[in-house]
């Protein structure tokens, strides 16, 4: 058992509302929310979590999963509303200290390395978001420069794999300066 003492220091319950709150203002500048279709806290059911134990069944359901989360915008919010996050609509937990501290009370833990959010790819991969030296595509000036460049989890230590996108990256920043 881990325990990670997350709110032991007040400075921890300050810290998590504020980036929080940070989040919820980068996410809803018009820059970035029109390339977004759903908001909300990154949380996961004790359900969406048994999903990481590697099996073949979990791979089915993962792979199904990920489909109908594709699939038409209003399957994907409710999937979201009511099976991946439930009660974690971003807008309303940032616009009510008492629900937002609850939330991250509840949901700050310790985690395991997700990739694959912003996989690296073609400008004409649907699932793609950056090209290989991390420029989001469509959004000039953005740049990821981390795991979630990755297409799937390698097998092998994510932290160095991250330290040398990183490295990889900046240095294509430097030579660029787009």
């Amino acid at each position: 058992l881990i325990e990670v003492n997350a709110f032991d220091d007040e400075r921890d319950r300050v810290r998590a509302v504020q980036s929080m709150r940070f989040a919820a203002e980068i996410l809803e500048a018009p820059e970035v929310k029109r390339h977004t279709t759903h908001r909300f806290g990154a949380s996961f059911t004790e359900r969406v979590s048994a999903l990481n134990k590697v099996s073949k069944l979990n791979g089915i359901k993962s792979e199904l999963g990920a489909w109908l989360l594709d699939g038409p915008p209003v399957l994907r919010q409710w999937l979201l509303r009511n099976v991946v996050c439930p009660n974690a609509e971003l807008e309303a937990l940032v616009s009510d200290d008492a629900q937002l501290e609850s939330w991250l009370r509840s949901n700050v833990t310790g985690f395991f390395h997700p990739v694959g959010t912003c996989r690296i790819g073609s400008a004409s991969d649907p699932s793609a978001v950056v090209d290989t030296v991390g420029r989001v595509h469509g959004l000039a000036g953005l740049r990821v420069a981390d795991a979630s460049v990755m297409p799937v989890i390698v097998r092998a230590t994510t932290n160095l794999t991250a330290i040398m996108i990183g490295e990889k990256m900046s240095a294509h920043l430097l030579d660029d300066q787009d």
